[in-house]
């Protein structure tokens, strides 16, 4: 059983780290800041493709719900903590209302940081986040077909 949980853990982690290296990698060729790719490839990898395609799609959602509301706050409102909070409220409704399952939080904060940012024009910022994450998501579904190196025996 140990055996078993050590084997999957590495075998993620593998999966991780090309994802990783593979988005940071796209990101720096592209001339795009690296951390959002990183993130997001980071947290939607699974050992499983399927798993790792829902987390995916979940994330892009999210992201463009989020960012849709701060792009759209940031231009009404004055960057500042009230506005932080609208907004993390509103994308966070938003999604629970539109049944989004799963994607209020990560709406809320995607939200929050496009409210929170200063100097780039709002929608420019909120499209770079979301062209950012969209590399780590292809870079992680990519990665989760890497072929596992060792077979895990399923206990009959």
């Amino acid at each position: 059983m140990q055996r078993t949980r050590v084997v999957l853990a590495v075998q993620l982690a593998i999966r991780a780290g090309v994802a990783a290296l593979l988005s940071v990698g796209v990101a720096h060729y592209f001339g795009l800041k690296l951390i959002q790719p990183l993130i997001t490839s980071c947290l939607v990898i699974d050992l499983s493709p399927e798993e790792t395609r829902r987390l995916a799609f979940k994330r892009l959602v999210a992201t463009v719900l989020g960012g849709v509301i701060g792009a759209s706050l940031d231009m009404l409102l004055p960057s500042n903590p009230i506005a932080v909070g609208l907004g993390v409220l509103a994308a966070m409704l938003a999604s629970e209302l539109l049944r989004l399952e799963g994607t209020a939080r990560l709406a809320g904060f995607v939200c929050g940081i496009c409210v929170l940012q200063q100097g780039d024009p709002p929608w420019s910022y909120a499209s770079a986040r979301l062209i950012e994450t969209a590399i780590g998501i292809a870079m992680a579904v990519l990665a989760s077909h890497v072929p596992r190196l060792i077979r895990v025996e399923a206990k009959a």
